[in-house]
Order: structure tokens, then sequence, then C-alpha cells
């Protein structure tokens, strides 16, 4: 009973250690190797910390992965204040881990902590700037999806056109404008961008498509 609980307490160490390091490769040997695997992913450190909790911390996105494969639960909150994983990776400037849990594992990008932060709101406070521009590419990106889809809903009803004295040609270059945007937006090129990347591209749609926004601004349809 001893020897179990001794070999336990060898694994937990073992695990959090390699997780410090960034060994991903040692990490799925040890939890392979013991005879159970997710009740190793559940088991705490010294301070009471989730192993996923600690990579959150560190940065150890592939170790996050490794966890994840192996049962750690990525809802799980963290202290009094009910950090989730992606505030703890927002405060602590790993946008690696933020990436994962967010558009690999899909969780919320909008979910809030226990005392009511959002996951900008801990970046900024700890002024994060790999996680603040993370956010805002996603913030950019969410923002030029939804414009595109509210402006072509508009501009493919040709009375509303006719009715706001949208004329053929403008609709057309706007709508094609909308559809290159939307395809650069799903794109790998996308996928990498850097903030300035996003916002240039928002900035050419609008040089296009503001004389029609305009005149369906002014006609209270936008």
């Amino acid at each position: 009973m001893e020897e179990a609980e001794d070999t336990s307490v060898q694994n937990r160490d073992a695990m959090f250690e390699l997780i410090v390091s960034g060994d991903k490769k040692g990490l799925v040997q040890l939890l392979k190797s013991c005879e159970d695997a997710k009740a190793l992913v559940q088991m705490r450190d010294r301070r009471g910390r989730l192993p996923q909790v600690l990579a959150c911390m560190t940065g150890k996105a592939e170790c996050l992965e490794v966890l994840a494969d192996n049962g750690a639960n990525l809802e799980a909150r963290y202290s009094k204040h009910e950090m989730t994983l992606q505030h703890l990776a927002s405060s602590w400037g790993h946008a690696d881990c933020l990436r994962y849990l967010i558009e690999v594992k899909g969780l919320d990008d909008s979910v809030k902590s226990g005392i009511g932060t959002t996951l900008m709101d801990e970046a900024e406070a700890a002024q994060r700037t790999e996680t603040i521009d993370f956010l805002q590419i996603r913030r950019t990106k969410s923002e030029m999806v939804e414009f595109i889809t509210k402006l072509k809903s508009r501009l493919e009803d040709p009375k509303l056109c006719q009715q706001v004295g949208i004329a053929a040609e403008e609709k057309s270059k706007a709508i094609q404008m909308c559809n290159k945007r939307l395809d650069w937006l799903n794109s790998t090129k996308a996928k990498k961008a850097i903030l300035s990347d996003v916002q240039e591209q928002r900035d050419l749609m609008m040089q296009v498509v503001d004389g029609v926004v305009g005149k369906l601004e002014e006609a209270g349809r936008f």
C-alpha cells in the first residue's frame, strides 16, 4: 500500500517537473507507463494546482495537449477568482496555449472569470502583448465577418439597393470585395496573420465599400 502511494507521489512530482521543463516526449512516456494516466492528470501539485493549470501558467502548449489527450479537464477553474485556463493563458501571456484552447478545442473566448473579468481584461492588466494581439486579431476577424455578412444581405436585396440609390456597378464591386475578404479570412495566410495584416485587409475592404455603406446608413438601413 505504502509502495503504491510512493509511486503515485513520484509520478505526480515527475509529471509536474516535465510540464515545467516543457518535456512533451517525457510526459507522453510517463503517462503511457503509469497504470492510470487519467487519475494522474487529475492530481494536484504541492500548491494545489492541476497540471493543466501549470501548463497554461508556464506556456507549455504541447504539454497541455498531451494532458488533454489523457483526460485533463480543460474547463477546470483555478483559485478563488475561478479563473479558466483561457484566463490563465491570457494573464501569463501565452498565446500558443490560448490558441490551442480556443481554436483547437473550441473553448469560449468570451467566458468571464468568477469576478467578471474577460480574457482581454486579464491580458491588458498584466500588459501581455502576445495575448493582447491574439485576442485583438480574433476580435477584428469576427467583426469583419459580421460586417460582411450584414452588408451582403443588404446588397443582395435589389429593391433596397434601388431605394437607396446603389448603382449596379458599385454593388458588384462591393460584393466582390466582400467575397475576396471572406476568402482571405478562411485562408492559411489569415491563420498566420499578425494584427497589422488583419487591419490592412479590413481597411482595403472599407475603401471599396464605404460608399454603399454610407448610402445604406443615410437611409437608416445599416
